[in-house]
């Protein structure tokens, strides 16, 4: 059984040294900030997008975004976030794999046969790490999953998940939910400490 980390109360605690900053320079308020055991997160809403924590954790969910002025019942994209710690041991790359073939499965079950499942290649996030990614479509139907991303944080488990309306044009939910999992940040907490060491040397 997964456990999933509920971010409603750290969605803001910001690491030392650590800030969401949006594009325009400005602090991001719909940014996700939270820390796991070896990285610290930052989660940035596409833009135009909004930050949504209650009604996603009533999902199941740790987060998601959904366009402004939309609500999470009826929004016509949705990104959903699970982070979930990983029990007893570190995820590696066979753990991943794992997990990954078991979502699959799981899809499969509920869409069923005819789901088609398509790997992408090269999606990094802004720390240039890649995420495992995946299309789903069924030529015959239509399918509300249509992206998965997943982060391995070792120590926690980071999923992206791309859900859309039936009148939302697939391409464009798409090139929207690459572009947050390309600004999605993975700061490794000692290089955080180590520069706020050197920034508190170089301010004496």
């Amino acid at each position: 059984m997964r456990i999933i980390c509920t971010v409603i109360a750290i969605s803001f605690l910001i690491a030392p040294g650590l800030i969401a900053v949006g594009e325009n320079g400005q602090t991001n308020k719909n940014a996700s900030v939270f820390e796991g055991d070896k990285f610290a997160y930052v989660i940035y809403p596409p833009n135009g997008f909004k930050l949504v924590t209650d009604e996603a954790a009533d999902s199941g969910y740790s987060l998601a975004f959904i366009p402004k002025g939309q609500t999470y019942s009826n929004a016509n994209i949705v990104i959903d976030v699970n982070v979930f710690k990983v029990k007893s041991k570190k995820a590696d790359d066979v753990y991943l794999k794992e997990l990954i073939k078991d979502d699959i499965n799981q899809l499969r079950s509920h869409f069923g046969q005819g789901l088609n499942i398509i790997a992408v290649d090269s999606v990094y996030n802004a720390n240039k790490r890649l995420l495992p990614t995946f299309y789903f479509h069924d030529s015959n139907r239509f399918i509300p999953t249509s992206m998965m991303s997943y982060f391995n944080g070792e120590s926690e488990i980071i999923i992206f998940q791309l859900s859309i309306g039936q009148n939302q044009p697939r391409v464009k939910a798409e090139e929207i939910f690459l572009n947050c999992v390309s600004a999605f940040k993975s700061l490794i907490k000692e290089d955080i400490s180590q520069r706020n060491e050197r920034l508190k040397t170089a301010n004496k």
